[in-house]
């Protein structure tokens, strides 16, 4: 009932590094549920990361259905007319400082 009660969703943001959130299978059998035009993955291994994470590929190697965007930036501005459908975005980590 929740799920039906969202609507259309365009744009998720979803955890993938497992340990303290859902892994990278868990994410993308979240994702198949719901839907979304556009996912971006989320808190995962980065080379500034000192904690153990799953990296982006063992998320990435799940998606077999959707067009894979892997931007060189760490971030991007999405609208309704650029969302597209079936997208994933995967933005790069360049840190803080």
């Amino acid at each position: 009932d929740a799920i039906a009660a969202m609507g259309r969703i365009d744009v998720l943001l979803v955890p993938i590094g497992g340990v303290y959130t859902v892994d990278a299978l868990g994410a993308r059998e979240f994702a198949n549920v719901l839907r979304p035009k556009v996912l971006i993955p989320m808190h995962y291994k980065t080379p500034r990361l000192t904690f153990e994470l799953q990296g982006l590929r063992p998320f990435i190697d799940t998606v077999i259905d959707c067009n894979v965007h892997c931007l060189r930036e760490d971030e991007c501005v999405l609208s309704a007319d650029s969302l597209g459908q079936d997208r994933v975005i995967a933005l790069s980590f360049t840190g803080l400082g």
